[in-house]
């Protein structure tokens, strides 16, 4: 599309809807969708301000995008173990993550640095993620 002519006003229409639609769903930038459009970005921002619409479609489109390419990721998986991985790791992160996460409640308010020392030692996961350092920490203590 040509730039708009001098002084014309940017309507918002559902031509105009479409064309953010689409060129959303292909993955450009309000940046390049305001310059297919023929306008400055700062009026493309402008006008999403008050006509929400505007960043409706553009959500559309991009989700749209990722639908098909979520289909096509899972169509493809079932041919590809590395697809299945990825796809398991961004579906289901907290089942699939390589990451170990541990989960570790104290009230550090109430111990002091050996009573936090003796509580991480008892905790075998605490003790295998800090092994190295639990080690060091016992030596730096018994050497002034």
């Amino acid at each position: 599309m040509d730039a708009m002519p001098e002084g014309q006003e940017f309507k918002i229409n559902k031509s105009v809807l479409n064309k953010i639609e689409h060129h959303a769903g292909l993955g450009l930038t309000q940046e390049q969708i305001s310059a297919i459009l023929g306008v400055a970005p700062q009026t493309l921002s402008t006008k999403k301000q008050d006509h929400p619409e505007i960043q409706e479609a553009i959500s559309r489109g991009r989700a749209k995008t990722v639908g098909a390419l979520s289909s096509s990721l899972l169509e493809s998986s079932k041919s590809s173990v590395q697809a299945q991985i990825f796809a398991l790791k961004n579906l289901s992160p907290e089942s699939w993550s390589e990451r170990q996460q541990p989960l570790v409640n104290v009230n550090l308010g109430r111990l002091s640095d050996s009573q936090l020392l003796d509580e991480i030692r008892q905790d075998p996961a605490m003790t295998n993620a800090l092994g190295g350092f639990l080690e060091q920490d016992t030596n730096s203590n018994t050497n002034p």
